[in-house]
């Protein structure tokens, strides 16, 4: 196919409540050249069609939560803004507590994970968050 390869993306895996010790495993994923694409939409891709037990965190896509900080070839950078250009090795962010993979609860501001609405409970409404 025209405009597609594939590219390598290690990704710094660990489940700390297992006593698991961090360790990469390495992904092909197949890359088009010919569109944009975020280390997010990578992410997504593994996690859909390559290892489900992948844990990160999504919400906004557009760069404003901040839940999506993480380690992208050693620089940090929001996977849902980070435009892919090859190669990546992907690392959770040091700027909290690892919770599993890459899905990190920060040290200084509420966690996204904790706080977030959720909908549907039994009883209807939102519960939770502010």
């Amino acid at each position: 196919m025209p405009g597609t390869r594939t590219i390598t993306v290690k990704i710094l895996r660990q489940n700390p409540m297992l006593n698991e010790e961090p360790h990469y495993v390495r992904y092909e994923v197949p890359f088009d050249t010919d569109r944009k694409t975020s280390v997010m939409n990578v992410l997504e891709y593994v996690s859909d069609n390559l290892d489900p037990s992948l844990a990160y965190y999504v919400s906004c896509h557009v760069g404003l939560c901040g839940g999506c900080l993480m380690k992208i070839n050693g620089q940090l950078s929001l996977a849902c803004r980070e435009e892919v250009g090859g190669d990546l090795v992907i690392e959770p962010s040091p700027r909290g507590r690892v919770v599993r993979d890459l899905l990190v609860v920060p040290e200084t501001r509420r966690s996204p994970v904790v706080n977030t609405p959720v909908v549907g409970r039994p009883g209807g409404g939102r519960q939770g968050g502010a």
